[in-house]
């Protein structure tokens, strides 16, 4: 037979050129696995950060709600421990059609046409028409003759202190008012309140909570110049600073008084119709 002629140079060409092929194969299959690697990893990482996030905001909501948790005990146990420091035997709110001459005796009555009166333990709330108001000057000038010390004497407001009552005339566009205020006195002795230099002499007949952590304290039958003094001796016996101004109009004045994280609010018949200190904390 005929036997072909073998050229070994073509098989070497045909051999290198399957070997080639094999190689790409190999080099793309690396080349897909790397970049499947590369794609799991990334994608692992993607999947590890969403979930990190969304524990970390799950912490925070959680913190978040706590602290309120927090805050609003805090807010109920003060009212608590307030409300047992006040008088045990406080007398329930009663109306009247009249003046309260019976639980006032030693108070003259003032001239109105009508009396919508509201009396409490020690107190009066009588509220009368816009039209006695106009009796004010000549009820002022009774009081004054009797003895009343005058503190403040103004077209809104005016407070003086008959025998111990603290008596204020108050002229408003929604109710004008006579209030007659004759509270016991209270004392206040929260310990988380021990770094505060409350004034001694003065007579303390309410505390109540303003915030979580704030209070509002209320005096009777306090002068002008006895308020002064006081404020005086936060700065110069006690180490407080006055922050800001003191403003005063009419002998009435507003002024806050700072100490390390303290902080004391004296308003005497500024903002409202009583004599406050309001306590807080600073951060």
């Amino acid at each position: 037979y005929d036997e072909e002629e073998y050229d070994e140079e073509e098989y070497d060409e045909e051999y290198d050129e399957i070997f080639s092929i094999e190689e790409d194969l190999r080099r793309e299959q690396r080349r897909q696995f790397i970049q499947y690697i590369c794609v799991a990893t990334g994608a692992v990482a993607v999947i590890a950060l969403v979930l990190f996030a969304s524990v970390m905001l799950t912490r925070n909501r959680l913190e978040q709600q706590e602290n309120a948790r927090i805050i609003a005990a805090a807010a109920i146990e003060a009212q608590q421990q307030i409300q047992q420091q006040l008088p045990e035997t406080a007398i329930v709110p009663t109306t009247l059609t009249t003046w309260p001459e019976s639980q006032f005796p030693q108070i003259p009555v003032f001239d109105s046409p009508a009396y919508e009166t509201t009396l409490s333990d020690g107190y009066a709330r009588i509220v009368i028409p816009s039209s006695a108001t106009e009796g004010y000057e000549s009820y002022l000038q009774t009081l004054a003759q009797l003895g009343a010390k005058v503190y403040i004497n103004t077209d809104r407001l005016s407070v003086l202190d008959l025998d111990g009552v603290e008596i204020h005339l108050v002229t408003a566009n929604q109710q004008n008012r006579i209030v007659l205020c004759d509270e016991e006195a209270i004392q206040y002795n929260d310990v988380d309140y021990r770094a505060f230099d409350l004034p001694t002499s003065f007579k303390l007949v309410s505390a109540k909570a303003d915030s979580a952590m704030g209070r509002i304290l209320t005096y009777r039958n306090v002068s002008v110049n006895q308020a002064l003094e006081y404020t005086t001796s936060l700065i110069t016996q006690y180490g407080w600073s006055l922050s800001g101004n003191l403003d005063m109009s009419e002998s009435r004045f507003y002024a806050v008084y700072v100490k390390n994280n303290l902080r004391m609010t004296v308003d005497y018949f500024s903002s409202g119709d009583n004599f406050t200190i309001k306590l807080d904390f600073v951060s």
